[in-house]
C-alpha cells in the first residue's frame, strides 16, 4: 500500500479577522511521527493556525491536506475532524478521567462517542467543584456577538458561576468587538459581575493582543466608567483585591 510522503501538508494558508491579517501564506509539511513546534509572540497566529488545522476555524485561502485528502475550507466539511485533536495549553484536567481520556476528550466531543450537551456541562461543573480556585479567562470569550450566541454565553457564565471556586477575569472583550466602546462592552462586564459577584471578578487586560483594538488606558478607563456607581469596596475588589487573593500575590 502506498502512503503519502507527508501526513499533513499546508500551503499558503491565509487567515484574516476583519482588517487584521493573521496568517499571510503559511507553509509546512509534517511526516508521520514528527514533532514540530510553532514559536512566536502573542498575536503571531499560532493558535489560529492550530484551529485551522484541527477544523475549528475556516481558512481564507491556501491548501491543506491530511493523509492525502484535501481538507475542505469549511469547518463542516473538515475531513480530519475525527482524527486531529488539540490539547490546549491551559491545565484544565478532569480529575475523574485518566490521562488518556483527558487527551481524547476533543475527539469524544466531535463524534467518536458523543456526550449530550447537558451531560457534558454537568461533568464540567462537577469537575470544577473538585479543583482549587479556577480562573475563567477573557470573560468566557464572547467572541460571537449574534443574539443567540450572546444568550448562550450568558447561560454558560451562570453555570460556571454556580461553582463557588471559579473566578472570572474580565478581559479580552475587544477580540469580539474590534471597534468597541464603553457602551458596547458594558453589558458583558455587568453580566459577568452579576453572575459571579464583585468578590469573584477581576479586571485585566489582554496585552499585547489588546493593542490591535485599543490602548491600555482606554481599557481600564472603560472599566472605571462602567463601575462608577459601585461602592469603593466593590471597585477595590475588582481592580486589586480579588487578583491579589486568587494569584496569591
Amino acid at each position: 500500500m502506498n502512503y503519502p510522503s507527508f501526513l499533513l501538508t499546508a500551503r499558503s494558508i491565509v487567515k484574516s479577522f476583519g482588517p487584521t491579517s493573521v496568517l499571510k501564506g503559511f507553509d509546512i509539511s509534517i511526516a508521520a511521527g514528527e514533532v514540530h513546534a510553532f514559536l512566536g509572540g502573542n498575536g503571531a497566529g499560532k493558535s489560529t493556525l492550530i484551529k485551522i488545522i484541527s477544523g475549528q476555524f475556516d481558512r481564507d485561502g491556501g491548501s491543506l491536506e491530511f493523509d492525502g485528502q484535501d481538507i475542505g475550507t469549511s469547518v463542516g466539511g473538515h475531513v480530519a475532524a475525527g482524527t486531529i485533536a488539540v490539547v490546549n495549553q491551559e491545565l484544565a484536567l478532569l480529575p475523574h478521567l485518566s490521562v488518556a481520556e483527558n487527551i481524547a476528550m476533543p475527539r469524544l466531543q466531535r463524534g467518536c462517542a458523543r456526550y449530550s450537551e447537558r451531560a457534558s456541562m454537568a461533568i464540567a461543573i462537577e469537575a470544577l467543584s473538585l479543583t482549587d480556585p479556577h480562573l475563567l479567562n477573557h470573560t468566557g470569550m464572547p467572541v460571537d456577538r449574534m443574539p443567540e450566541e450572546i444568550e448562550g454565553w450568558k447561560q454558560g457564565m451562570k453555570s460556571l458561576a454556580s461553582a463557588p471556586n471559579v473566578f472570572c477575569k474580565i478581559s479580552g472583550l475587544g477580540m469580539g468587538d474590534w471597534k468597541w466602546t464603553v457602551d458596547s462592552i458594558r453589558p458583558f462586564v455587568l453580566h459577568a459581575i452579576e453572575a459571579f459577584g464583585a468578590n469573584r471578578c477581576m479586571f485585566a487586560s489582554n496585552f499585547p493582543v489588546d493593542k490591535l483594538f485599543s490602548s491600555y488606558d482606554a481599557v481600564f478607563n472603560a472599566f472605571k466608567e462602567i463601575t462608577q456607581e459601585f461602592s469603593s469596596d466593590e471597585r477595590r475588589a475588582l481592580f486589586h483585591d480579588n487578583a491579589e487573593r486568587v494569584y496569591r500575590l
